[in-house]
């Protein structure tokens, strides 16, 4: 095992971890926010049947309609609390030797952590993010690429021709040739 692939590995793995971290807390932020809007919709509930009351109009139609939006928004909590108990759940990924792993094998084993595609060398040519073992952990959803304009790129360290974005061998962004 090789101090690069040692880094290598850690680097990995503190990235997926910081990931991680950014989507628990989004998650967590977004259950505050819905917490918020039930206390809003109780409030306003509380209110709504004050005022019916003192006009003597009271009726389950408004009060169900009230009561009906915050079960919506507990349902969202819950699925958020379930989304963080996956996250929690998920593995780092494993460790992989990139000494053997070359632009002529047909396939390195790894695939995108963005947009699970099956992988060359060791970074995505879309995204330019290093690859992952197959299950290492939950692919995110594909984000939205800006394709470049030229026709021609180049990686800017091994000067290899490219027809996508970023060089599978480098992970570094094509430059026009």
């Amino acid at each position: 095992m090789s101090l690069k692939d040692k880094v290598t590995h850690a680097t990995a793995v503190t990235k997926w971890k910081a990931d991680q971290q950014m989507r628990l807390l989004k998650s967590q932020n977004q259950v505050g926010t819905f917490e918020s809007q039930v206390r809003a919709k109780k409030a306003e509930l509380a209110d709504t049947v004050l005022k019916l009351y003192t006009q003597e109009r009271l009726s389950e139609e408004e009060l169900l309609g009230i009561c009906g939006e915050i079960d919506q928004i507990q349902e969202q909590i819950l699925e958020q609390k379930k989304l963080q108990e996956l996250i929690k759940q998920e593995q780092s990924p494993q460790f992989v030797s990139y000494s053997s792993f070359s632009t002529t094998q047909p396939g390195s084993g790894l695939v995108c952590p963005h947009c699970g595609i099956s992988l060359v060398g060791r970074f995505c040519p879309e995204h330019g993010v290093e690859g992952i073992l197959p299950g290492s952990y939950k692919v995110e959803a594909a984000q939205e690429v800006v394709k470049p304009t030229s026709d021609m790129l180049v990686c800017p360290v091994c000067r290899m021709p490219l027809t996508v974005r970023f060089c599978p061998e480098h992970g570094v962004e094509g430059v026009p040739g």
